[in-house]
Formats: structure tokens, C-alpha cells, sequence
């Protein structure tokens, strides 16, 4: 075998580069190029060659240049008594790349082809180009070395593997060979010292002797004429045990796991039988993924996890479920209840006090939504609030005809447009309660034409028959948007009196707005809807106010504003050293609230004229407000002056003068 080293301006080996070669075995390092003294169309080729065991220069030996895919040199040159050689060779009559392989010879050794593989059909040539210059030396053996043995399976029986040798400079795998009827051979190894890695049929690489990771396997070494017997027997398998209990009893739960073996993709469910029974798998030894669904909604999902297992051995995965609030209702038309349009549903917590809250305390897992099948059966679970309302809203379009159903807040009668008239749903843990039917009504439609006092920007005008929460955006993302020419309207709106909140999509210059002009959800005039007809409401949006300020003992996180009677979400922004600004603000009292990523809490504001704590923010002017993070709480405290009453229900059937599309 021989070494070729190759490096700028170097004649001295100084890497060890492994190969499998007929008769013969040696190490190359691959040429580097070296620009030339003087443009020309000849290339330099240059370097030492020595005995692999002694590092003694060969005198005599030969190193030949043949161009790719040619038996004729066209170069050639022995070495002196150093063992160095150097020849120049014409070439490179394009201003492209010319190829080239090189071999070595010398009394006593087998001839080298380079490119580390025995054979001239194995060989990769060499790219070169007029002038450069190529140090290239070889180290030789007078025999490769052999490395041989024999693969059993887990019962002691020949085994079909495949057994791959991994050297320092190529832990990837640098020479391979099958165990046929159990016996495996590699004829020419590569000299110095490499691990073995086997695999069986279906199988992930073990390595020599037994072991399951690269690290712990065994470094073994050859050299010139070399005979290594390894033997190996391939690991058994192993298996995993899922067994789930209810968290506050400790009795069985039914939970399926679906295990997925990370370096096949390949994917086994099993599920957890009524009795108890463990959900088992037999899988080779390596990392799975185990993704983890209860067979009922009663019960969160636990996390999905990695799981591993062992040869040999079983290992037991014990998962205790928590539980989780659940409703069972029904969705039919108030008209005909054998009809059931498809409809999702949105579960919103309600708040002791009566009123809707938007909390980043209650997390992503009431931010879902649940639909009903075609019978109209709905289960809305998992959830982690006890009292709930829910919104409800009919797929599009339906063959129901016109008017279409409608979007509700479910009600103890019916539907209602206001959220704080909606039903609360009292739930209990771990268990599914059944509610009256949610009846679906005909619905019509609003439309109108929306502006703003401010100056003409690109941002988005909506109106929407709620205030924001993540589940109902989800269920409207674009309910209700004005396009360029301000025109928007809204389909499939129950048949109610709806108050109806109107903001740029992300608040900058305008005031968020409730309709009627109401700072607040709580003193909108609520908009009445008529089945079948459309009704058409135009607003004009005034110019918003800036809260800014500075929040003690805190430097980052999200400040966000709230109405200070319903608690519903203003804006939000971002904390900065400390320091934050919100746009989009009406005249009156709001809340605010620090979220920091670990938790949120309701900053402990200045008492106003009323002995309330809160801000008092005018639509078109800025407030400056200094907050502390001392004495925050994790619940707000809402505003409790008395609440003026209503505007009347604004009704407007017709459509007014000089609205446009």
C-alpha cells in the first residue's frame, strides 16, 4: 500500500491515508494545488516514497502520470537515494481542468493506483491546470493487511451483516465487506487503527465488541502483512412497556403511544387496553420518538418524548395523566333541528365576575377549536378553564340555502351577539358534561364603509363582533377586513343585537373603537341584525392615543393595554430597557399587564379621581405613566365605577346616502 501526501510546497508525508487495494495497499493524501512560478501549459508533480513500516526512502521506486481513462503514461520519474522524485509533464492545451491518475511501483512492493481504492477502475482522478504544481507521497506495504471473522445473531446462528472498518481519518467508513454464511473477509485493510461496525438485516450499527454507540466500541490495529480475526454476534432486540393512570386516583387510563424510530421513520401504534394492559413494542436497540394520545378527551396529551431502547432488555414508560375539563353538546337549526351544519366552536374562559377576560395565563390549550360531525355531535375537549363560554360558527357555505346559518354567542335561549350575555358552563375534571343543544339561527348580513381622522396609512381596517382572543382569530382571521377602497363586510352574523369593535389590525394611528364611538365593549351601541337582510354601519375612526412609560424592577418582556371595564386586550408591545409605548388608545381607564415570558402579572397602577387604580388615556394625546412590577397581581382588578348606561340598539336596515361598495 502507499501514502500519498500531499501538501504546498511539502515532500515530507505527513498525513496517513487508508485504501484497499489488489495485492497491495497504501495510503494517499490528496493533492493540493500549488500556483505556478510562470504561466505555462506544464504541470509539476513531485513528492517522497518509503516504506510504510520503516518510513525509509525507496531508491528506485516509480511514480508514472496517466491521463484519465488511458493505460499510457504520459510522465514518469524514479527516485534518488532520499527517495524523492520530480517530473514536469506537458499538458492542459484547454483553460479548463485536465484529469489524471498517478500510480507507484517499486522492487518488493505491489504497484499503488491513487485514489485509495485498489484497481484502475476504481480510481477518481485528479483535476489539474497549466502551472500548477503537486506534491505527492507515497508510503508502501509489501502486503495489505486482512482482517476477517465471523457474524452470529443473537442465538449463536450465521448471520447475513455487513461489517464496515472506521479509521481515525474516516469514522464515516472507509473499507466494507458481507458476511456471507456468517463469514466475512476484507482483504485489504487499511493500515493503522480503525473500529468495526456491523449491522444485521433490518438492523442499526453495533460496534465491535457489542456495544451500541461509536465510543465505546474497540480500537483495533494493523500494519504491513497484517492478520486480524474479529468475531462478532449481532445484540438482541429489546421492547418497550406503556402503562397510564389517572394522576389524582392512580386508576389504568387508556392512552395510545405511537413510536417512531428516529433513524428509519417507520411508525408502530399501540394503545393501553381497559384493563390496564400495558401497550408493548419489540424494536431494535436505538432512540425512538413516543408521541402520546388519551383514548379519551378527558385527559391531556402528555408531551411526546424520546424513548430508548436497550438490547435485550424491556423498558417500562409510565405516564399519569392529568385531567381536563370537557363538554358534550349538539348542534341542529332552531328551525329544524334535524339539520345539522357542520360548525366549530370556540371555548372562551369566563371570569367570576361575569365579564370575558384575554389572559396569556390560560396558555395555548384554550386557544383551540372543536368542530361537530355530520350528526351534529360536538365534544369540546381538552380544556383547563371550569366555567366557559362558547362561540359558535357554521361552516361555508352550506346547501342549507339562504340566509345562511349564523355565528352566536351560545345563550341559555338561544344566541346572542353579546359575549357577556352568553351561558357560562360550569365543567368538572375529568369528566365530559353534557349541555343543552346549541340551536343555530338564519343569520344576515352587516356592511359599511370605514375611514380614519389620521393621515392616510397602509394599515387595515376590521371589524369584528368580538374582542380579540386567540381562538376566535383563528376561527375569523380576516373577518370583516376593509380592503384598500374601505369597504368590508360580514356574513353569517346571527340575527342579534352585536356590538361591534372596530381597529387597524395592529393599532397605530387610529383608536380602537367600539360601535356607537364607545371606548369600550361595555358602553357600545350594540347593532341590531336581521335574518336575511343587510344592514349597513359606516364609522370613522379618530385618532388614537399614546400610552408611554417605564415599568420598575423590569427590563424586557410584553406590556399589553386592556379595557379597564371588560379586560379586553387593547394593544401590546414590547418592553425595552425598561421602557414602552402603545398606540391605538380611546379616552378612558385602562389596565396593564407585564408578561415575561416565565409568567404574566397586572401592573399595581396610580388610584384615580374615582379611588380606582387604573390610567386614564384620551383618544389624540399622549400619557406618560411610571408602573412597578412591586405589588402586581396575577388576577386584574376591573374598573368599578358605575357603568353609564348604553346607547339604544342602532338598527339600520336601509342603506345610507353616499356609502360606498
Amino acid at each position: 500500500m502507499a501514502n500519498a501526501d500531499l501538501e504546498l510546497g511539502a515532500d515530507m508525508p505527513r498525513l496517513f491515508r487508508r485504501g484497499a487495494l489488489a495485492l497491495a495497499c497504501a495510503l494517499l493524501i490528496p493533492l493540493v494545488a500549488v500556483p505556478a512560478q510562470a504561466a505555462g501549459t506544464t504541470v509539476t508533480f513531485s513528492g517522497l516514497v518509503r516504506d510504510y513500516s520503516t518510513r525509509s526512502p525507496l531508491a528506485g521506486a516509480c511514480v508514472s502520470v496517466l491521463p484519465w481513462g488511458t493505460a499510457q503514461p504520459v510522465g514518469s520519474a524514479c527516485t534518488d537515494a532520499e527517495g524523492y522524485y520530480r517530473m514536469e509533464i506537458a499538458c492542459c492545451t484547454s483553460s479548463g481542468d485536465t484529469w489524471y491518475a498517478l500510480k507507484a511501483t517499486a522492487v518488493g512492493y505491489p504497484e499503488f493506483w491513487w485514489n485509495e481504492l485498489a484497481g484502475w477502475n476504481s480510481m477518481r482522478p485528479q483535476a489539474v491546470r497549466s502551472g500548477d504544481r503537486r506534491s505527492a507521497s507515497f508510503d508502501l506495504l509489501h502486503q495489505a493487511p486482512r482482517v476477517h471473522g465471523r457474524i452470529t445473531d443473537e442465538h449463536g446462528d450465521p448471520a447475513l451483516g455487513a461489517v464496515t472498518l472506521m479509521t481515525e481519518l474516516h469514522p464515516g467508513g472507509y473499507a466494507r465487506a458481507f458476511s456471507y454464511g456468517g463469514q466475512y473477509t476484507i482483504e485489504n485493510a487499511p493500515p493503522g487503527r480503525f473500529k468495526i461496525a456491523v449491522t444485521g438485516e433490518n438492523l442499526p450499527l453495533q460496534y465491535v465488541p457489542g456495544k451500541t454507540t461509536y465510543e465505546e466500541g474497540t480500537w483495533f490495529e494493523v500494519g504491513d502483512g497484517s492478520d486480524l480475526t474479529v468475531d462478532e454476534q449481532l445484540l438482541p432486540p429489546g421492547g418497550i412497556e406503556l402503562v397510564a393512570v389517572d394522576d389524582v386516583t392512580g386508576a389504568p387510563a387508556q392512552l395510545c403511544g405511537a413510536l417512531r424510530q428516529l433513524n428509519s421513520g417507520t411508525t408502530i401504534t399501540r394503545c393501553t387496553a381497559t384493563d390496564g394492559s400495558p401497550a408493548a413494542w419489540t424494536g431494535t436497540f436505538g432512540e425512538y420518538d413516543l408521541v402520546l394520545t388519551p383514548r379519551q378527551r378527558t385527559h391531556w396529551s402528555p408531551e411526546a418524548r424520546t424513548v430508548v431502547i436497550e438490547p435485550g432488555r424491556t423498558t417500562r414508560v409510565e405516564i399519569r395523566l392529568k385531567r381536563a375539563y370537557a363538554l358534550r353538546t349538539r348542534v341542529a337549526m332552531r328551525a329544524d333541528p334535524g339539520l345539522h351544519p357542520r360548525t366549530c366552536v370556540a371555548a372562551v374562559p369566563a371570569e367570576p365576575d361575569g365579564v370575558v377576560l384575554t389572559s396569556s395565563d390560560r396558555g395555548a390549550r384554550v386557544a383551540g377549536t372543536f368542530c361537530s360531525d355530520a350528526d351534529g355531535r360536538l365534544e369540546i375537549a381538552p380544556l383547563d378553564a371550569s366555567r366557559v363560554r362558547l362561540f359558535a360558527l357554521p361552516d361555508q357555505p352550506t346547501s342549507l340555502g339562504y340566509p345562511q346559518p349564523a355565528m352566536q354567542w351560545v345563550s341559555v335561549t338561544g344566541g346572542t351577539g353579546d359575549a357577556a350575555k352568553a351561558a357560562v358552563y360550569q365543567l368538572a375534571e375529568g369528566a365530559f358534561i353534557d349541555a343543552p343543544d346549541i340551536r343555530l339561527d338564519h343569520g344576515g348580513t352587516v356592511m359599511g364603509h370605514v375611514s380614519t381622522t389620521a393621515a392616510p396609512t397602509d394599515a387595515r381596517i376590521c371589524v369584528q363582533p368580538f374582542a380579540p382572543r386567540p381562538n376566535l382569530a383563528v376561527l375569523m382571521e380576516h373577518l370583516g377586513c376593509a380592503g384598500s377602497d374601505g369597504a368590508y363586510w360580514i356574513n353569517r352574523i346571527g340575527p342579534y343585537a352585536w356590538p361591534l369593535r372596530i381597529a387597524e389590525r395592529e393599532p397605530v394611528e387610529s383608536a380602537v373603537t367600539w360601535s356607537g364611538g364607545a371606548s369600550s365593549r361595555l358602553l357600545a351601541a350594540p347593532l341590531r341584525i336581521l335574518p336575511g337582510k343587510i344592514s349597513y354601519y359606516d364609522v370613522t375612526l379618530p385618532l388614537g392615543g399614546l400610552l408611554y412609560g417605564t415599568v420598575a424592577g423590569a427590563t424586557g418582556g410584553t406590556v399589553s393595554v386592556h379595557d379597564a371595564y371588560t379586560g379586553d386586550l387593547i394593544n401590546a408591545g414590547s418592553l425595552t430597557d425598561g421602557q414602552f409605548n402603545l398606540l391605538g388608545l380611546n379616552s378612558g381607564p385602562v389596565l396593564v399587564r407585564l408578561d415575561t415570558g416565565t409568567g404574566g402579572c397586572w401592573l399595581r397602577l396610580p388610584l384615580d379621581a374615582t379611588n380606582q387604580r387604573a390610567v386614564q388615556t384620551r383618544a389624540g394625546a399622549e400619557t406618560d405613566v411610571a408602573l412597578s412590577v412591586q405589588g402586581c397581581t396575577s388576577q386584574p382588578t376591573l374598573y368599578r365605577i358605575p357603568v353609564p348606561r348604553k346607547p339604544g340598539t342602532m338598527t339600520a336596515p336601509t342603506r345610507p346616502q353616499g356609502l360606498g361598495r
